[in-house]
């Protein structure tokens, strides 16, 4: 049986080796010196896995976030309480997110009581307030972001 030699330089001027060699290369500039297709490789091997799993990390957190926030969330959608989120969870983007709503939704509330006497157009204006909170208070209790209408854009001009 004749054995065949099998050379992988880049002299066989295979198209994918002198590709590889000039990705090493460009790799050597930035201090990464590798010196076989395998150490290459397994050096992008790891790194593809070392962002996956600080992304699964950044998720878990985030979901840890609401768990652990979703009841203070709530809590902020009931009139004057949006300052417990605002306050006592200023880490949590969750809370944070819930309690500028509803302090956006308090401050509509204490204008509103001006025009909550007129007949029809104050009580359509406090069925309505009363809708998005319950509506943000459900929201938080269940762990999601929800933005409300109309007033969720200057809740997120607010910067605490």
């Amino acid at each position: 049986m004749h054995k065949r030699n099998i050379s992988y330089s880049s002299d066989d001027g295979h198209p994918w080796e002198e590709s590889s060699r000039a990705f090493g290369e460009s790799l050597g500039k930035v201090g990464m010196d590798f010196k076989t297709k395998e150490q290459r490789f397994f050096s992008l091997l790891i790194n593809f896995f070392k962002k996956f799993m600080s992304n699964e990390t950044s998720n878990q957190e985030r979901d840890l976030d609401i768990e652990d926030n979703r009841v203070i969330a709530a809590i902020g959608y009931i009139w004057i309480l949006c300052l417990v989120p605002l306050f006592l969870k200023r880490r949590s983007k969750f809370a944070q997110f819930h309690g500028r709503q509803a302090a956006v939704l308090f401050l509509a509330e204490t204008f509103g009581y001006l025009i909550f006497w007129i007949p029809l157009i104050g009580w359509l204006i406090f069925i309505a307030i009363i809708g998005l909170a319950l509506a943000g208070f459900i929201s938080a209790w269940q762990g999601r972001y929800w933005e409300m209408p109309i007033l969720g854009k200057y809740a997120r001009k607010i910067n605490l």
